[in-house]
C-alpha cells in the first residue's frame, strides 16, 4: 500500500519537474555504483548493530531483564530520533540551492536544542515513567531499569540531528564513501564497548548497549563533521556571492 501511494504521489513530480528539467551530464554505471555502493553498505552495517546488541546483552548480567526492557526503550529512543532522521532528507533537498546554508544552519541549531530539550524533559518529568509503566506496561523493576538506561541515551536525539546535517552535506557533494566510513566507525566503537561489558560482567547488558550506542553515534557524528568540512567551506563560499536583498526563491 505504501509503495502504491508513493508511486501515485510521485507521478506529478516526474511529469512536471524531472522531465522538463534542463539536461545534465548522462549518468554512467560507474558513477551510479560509486554513489550507490557506499550507501548500500551503510544500510547493511547499520542494521548489524541491532542483533549484535541483543547477542551482547544475552552474555552480560541481567540478560532476561535487559532483553525484556529493550523493545520499550528502543521504541522511545526511535521516536525521539525520528526528527533527526527526517532532517537528512531536508538537508539533501535544500542544501544545493544558493543561499540556503545560513537558514539551514539556524534550523539545525534549533532542532538540535529542541530534541535535546524534549529528551531531557521526558527524563526529568513523569513522562518517561508513563511510557515505561503505563504505555509499555513493564513490571516495576523493568520500568525502573528502562528509566535508568534512558539517561544514557540522552545524547542520541541531538546527535542524530547533527549526523543528518553533516551527512546531507556529504550526499550533496556525491562523495558517499565518507558515510560508510562513519557507520563502520560507529559499529567498531559499539563492538569495543560491548566487548568490554561482556569481559567485565559488572553491569546489566542494557546499560552497556545504550551507553555504547550513544558513544558510537557520537563518534559517527564526529567523523561526518570532519569529512564534511570541505563541502561546508565550498557551500559557504558559494553563498557569500548570493544577493540576500532579493527573495531567496529567485536564487534557486
Amino acid at each position: 500500500a505504501e509503495a502504491v501511494y508513493t508511486g501515485f504521489k510521485v507521478k506529478p513530480v516526474i511529469l512536471y519537474q524531472v522531465k522538463p528539467a534542463e539536461p545534465v551530464e548522462p549518468l554512467t554505471w560507474k558513477a551510479f555504483f560509486s554513489f550507490y555502493t557506499p550507501l548500500a553498505m551503510t544500510s547493511i552495517i547499520t542494521l548489524m548493530w541491532q542483533p549484535l546488541g541483543s547477542a551482547a546483552m544475552s552474555r552480560m548480567p541481567r540478560a532476561i531483564e535487559s532483553l525484556a526492557t529493550w523493545p520499550a526503550l528502543a521504541g522511545l529512543i526511535a521516536i525521539l530520533r525520528s526528527a533527526g532522521y527526517a532532517y537528512n532528507e531536508v538537508t539533501v533537498a535544500h542544501l544545493d540551492r544558493s543561499g540556503s546554508l545560513p537558514n539551514l544552519k539556524r534550523t539545525t541549531k534549533f532542532l538540535f536544542f529542541a530534541t535535546a530539550f524534549l529528551h531531557l524533559l521526558l527524563i526529568l518529568t513523569p513522562l518517561a515513567s508513563i511510557w515505561f509503566f503505563e504505555i509499555s506496561a513493564l513490571e516495576p523493576a523493568l520500568a525502573q531499569m528502562g528509566r535508568q538506561a534512558f539517561w544514557l541515551a540522552l545524547p542520541l536525539s541531538a546527535v542524530t540531528v547533527l549526523q543528518s546535517w553533516f551527512q546531507g552535506a556529504i550526499l550533496v557533494s556525491h562523495k558517499t564513501r565518507a558515510v560508510s566510513e562513519s557507520v563502520l566507525l560507529m559499529l567498531i566503537t559499539l563492538l569495543i564497548v560491548l566487548s568490554i561489558g561482556i569481559r567485565l560482567q559488572t553491569s546489566a547488558g542494557l546499560f552497556f548497549t545504550i551507553g555504547g550506542l550513544a558513544l558510537a553515534s557520537t563518534m559517527q557524528m564526529a567523523w561526518l563533521w570532519l569529512r564534511s568540512r570541505a563541502v561546508m567551506q565550498k557551500l559557504a563560499e558559494r553563498d557569500r556571492k548570493v544577493d540576500y536583498s532579493t527573495p531567496i526563491a529567485e536564487n534557486y
